[in-house]
């Protein structure tokens, strides 16, 4: 269980729920704030 288990996770979810193509021009502010977010949790 590692980070990369952990982005895995969330960007399934998020296409599962087709997260991506509803906010596309958000994505990138999109992974950036789940960088934030799981550096935060790891700390």
């Amino acid at each position: 269980m590692g980070l990369f288990y952990l982005y895995y996770k969330i960007c399934k979810y998020l296409y599962k729920y087709n997260f991506f193509t509803i906010f596309p021009q958000n994505s990138t502010q999109l992974l950036k704030t789940l960088h934030l977010i799981i550096k935060l949790g790891t700390d």
